[in-house]
């Protein structure tokens, strides 16, 4: 499978969004208002764009993004691929947070106490 660029990856997202607006589509992705509609088209037209809109439409298994695991795979998967170097770095900088490279690590001694309470979320909510 041929790799897409930036836009063309954010119109197969976009068009997702905006339910099968191609036109709404490309303009978020960057393309010219004026020739939105006739991109949007064409981009629906190639065989790599219908099927990252496809894989972007498939339920996700086991609801990928909402565990750790899944969204460090996500964000390492966008770090991969990135065309820009921006891009990449900021994926990278998420990953980074996310592993707590920025946290400040101080040795403590003596006696502490620790108490840690598990985070359980709502149902419904990610």
């Amino acid at each position: 499978m041929t790799k897409l660029s930036v836009k063309q990856e954010t119109f197969a997202r976009q068009y997702v969004m905006n339910g099968g607006n191609a036109t709404q589509a490309a303009i978020s992705a960057g393309y010219s208002e004026k020739t939105a509609g006739q991109i949007g088209n064409e981009n629906l037209k190639k065989v790599e764009i219908v099927e990252a809109i496809k894989n972007l439409s498939a339920p996700k298994s086991a609801h990928e993004l909402d565990t750790i695991e899944g969204r460090r795979a996500r964000l390492q998967a966008i770090a991969d691929r990135a065309e820009r170097q921006g891009d990449e770095l900021k994926a990278l900088d998420q990953l980074s947070k996310m592993c707590g490279d920025y946290i400040e690590r101080k040795h403590i001694t003596g006696n502490v106490q620790i108490n840690f309470q598990a985070y359980v979320p709502k149902k419904g909510s990610k």
